[in-house]
């Protein structure tokens, strides 16, 4: 097989809040049922316990489960048994850690259940698994120290405060997650984009609060009326407050990835502190950001120029469920794309780009020519909107991908990476080119 298989997470394209509430029945059994299955040559039976997102998304990538089960035994040998299962319920979804023996070592396999007993997720994961992170060369760690802090009050979130050594003053960032339930460091695979940026930036003199994500730290947090800001905005006004407080801080910048790098002008319209500048990686231009999706699936989709019609049906009913909701023909309650319809029809009344043209304030707006999630043409929006404001820097990185990394994989998740030293770079000049205009005014 001249294909290389990467067996990693089968749910990171789509990376929405990953929040489910099991229905009764032997989840332990299942998700047995289904690496046996595997094992037996069973594929077709195996495929019938997938949901319909990550069948969808192995079918837009060409991967199927019988080149995942026939990888993983050509790197470990003749599978031999499960000699034990962890569970994991956390809040309303619910994981199965199998610990596997193959002929030439022990592998563990964790296999996620939704709502409907469906396979939403499987995971290698090696003893080795996201553990050889690699220290950018821009970072050079006898410059800043690290404090530990927490960030909120029902909802406590752990997070660390990074922060130069060499001055008493300086200007602050805080960091604000994409979608999905994400560490402090934004671990996606063997990559840690937000420990780098806190590092790379902490290392040129600037501060960084990181925490880990609501979701992340308590997924049965997604209740009925969830929003994004039950989800994200709330704790980011909170860090905000510990950011105002802090004597040692002459500037406040936020940084948003992603869905953050999206909401980020909502959240500056929310708050009365004065926010010196606002740094949007990778945006899309879409409020309700669920849009994109289908487009995201034909990009992965396409082979030989050509979507197969099977592909086509599939992302059909994506772009069906996603019309109901603009059309707002869910109930209120009711679960569409793994999070209670309210999350949607909340984000519908968002506009990224108008809101973000009204704030009086700097902002820097990057993107890769790589990034096969928010594509050129999504990216083309801001630029069209706002290229002529004198307040708002726009760049696009060649070679880099959705997370600022040298790629043209879409595989890239499973390397071991680090944000380019460009990307790096840009910000710190950019942040010290408005402290110098603007000075301290706290």
């Amino acid at each position: 097989m001249k294909k290389k298989i990467f067996i990693f997470s089968l749910i990171f394209l789509l990376n929405l809040v990953l929040t489910f509430s099991l229905k009764k029945g032997n989840g332990e059994k299942i998700a047995r049922n289904f690496v046996n299955l595997l094992n037996l040559g069973k594929y077709k039976d195996a495929e019938g316990m997938l949901s319909k997102m990550v069948s969808l998304s192995l079918g837009a990538q060409g991967i199927t489960l019988k080149d995942i089960w026939e990888k993983l035994v050509e790197m470990n040998g003749e599978f031999e048994g499960i000699s034990g299962v962890n569970k994991n319920n956390l809040g309303e979804y619910i994981q199965f850690d199998l610990l596997t023996k193959f002929k030439r070592g022990k592998i563990t396999l964790r296999v996620v259940l939704d709502r409907d007993n469906k396979i939403a997720g499987f995971f290698l994961l090696p003893k080795s698994a996201f553990k050889n992170y690699k220290l950018p060369d821009y970072v050079d760690k006898n410059s800043f120290k690290e404090e530990d802090i927490i960030i909120g009050k029902k909802w406590k979130l752990p997070g660390k405060f990074t922060f130069p050594v060499n001055k008493k003053r300086f200007p602050a960032v805080i960091l604000i997650h994409g979608s999905g339930p994400l560490d402090m460091d934004e671990t996606i695979g063997k990559n840690k984009p937000f420990k780098d940026i806190a590092w790379g930036l902490a290392s040129r003199g600037i501060g960084v609060l990181r925490y880990e994500k609501r979701t992340k730290k308590y997924p049965n947090c997604v209740k009925k009326g969830f929003t994004i800001f039950d989800e994200t905005i709330e704790d980011v006004l909170f860090a905000i407050k510990i950011l105002k407080k802090d004597k040692r801080v002459s500037n406040i910048f936020l940084l948003g990835h992603s869905l953050g790098a999206t909401i980020l002008p909502k959240i500056v319209s929310l708050t009365r502190t004065k926010i010196d500048g606002i740094i949007l990686l990778a945006p899309t231009s879409h409020g309700f950001y669920a849009e994109i999706i289908p487009d995201q699936l034909e990009r992965l989709a396409v082979k030989n120029g050509k979507i197969e019609k099977k592909e086509e049906k599939k992302i059909e009913k994506i772009r069906e469920i996603i019309s109901k909701i603009k059309e707002h023909k869910f109930k209120m309650g009711e679960r569409v794309l793994n999070v209670p319809i309210s999350y949607w029809y909340d984000l519908l009344k968002y506009n990224p780009i108008l809101t973000a043209a009204k704030l009086n304030i700097p902002i820097l707006i990057l993107h890769g020519k790589n990034d096969f999630q928010i594509s050129e043409v999504d990216f083309s929006n801001w630029v069209k909107r706002l290229k002529n404001k004198k307040r708002i820097t726009i760049m696009d990185f060649e070679g880099l991908n959705h997370l600022f990394m040298k790629s043209n994989s879409t595989n890239y998740y499973t390397k071991s990476l680090n944000v380019d030293v460009k990307v790096i770079n840009e910000m710190v000049n950019w942040i010290f080119k408005i402290t110098r205009k603007t000075g301290s005014k706290r």
